[in-house]
């Protein structure tokens, strides 16, 4: 159940516009990480690993994006669309790693694949993470 809501919470995010929508399933996901115990060291080190990238997004995705100028710094010009693109694809990320460490990362690399195998994925990608949690024993 745990792999099913996580993918089902992470398209319900990916597909939606909406900063409100975006903003409540950041909230929930910070509850979710918190009941599971979760923030760590390690937690922290993905956290921001991730958002170095979308910091990348937040410098360059304005100066490709058409719309009213925000601000300019000689010949570059950042504009708010893709400020606001910006924002949006940020949350989306974060949200859904999030949702995705309390869910996914807090299960057992062997009760992933038995819970991938429940679910009909292929053979190989299941025996994967058996052996995984072989590895890691």
């Amino acid at each position: 159940m745990r792999v099913i809501a996580a993918f089902a919470y992470a398209l319900v995010i990916a597909f939606s516009d909406k900063f409100l929508t975006l903003g409540i399933g950041l909230f929930i996901s910070i509850l979710c990480l918190l009941t599971v115990h979760r923030l760590n060291r390690q937690t922290w080190h993905t956290l921001l690993e991730i958002n170095l990238f979308v910091l990348l997004l937040f410098i360059f995705l304005p100066l490709s994006l058409p719309g009213a100028p925000v601000f300019r710094i000689g010949g570059l010009v950042w504009s708010y669309a893709g400020l606001l693109r910006a924002a949006a694809i940020a949350l989306k990320v974060n949200t859904i790693m999030l949702i995705f460490m309390a869910l996914i990362m807090s299960m057992e690399p062997l009760q992933f694949g038995l819970a991938l195998q429940r679910l009909g994925c292929p053979a190989k990608l299941s025996t994967m993470f058996f052996l995984l949690s072989a590895i890691r024993k």
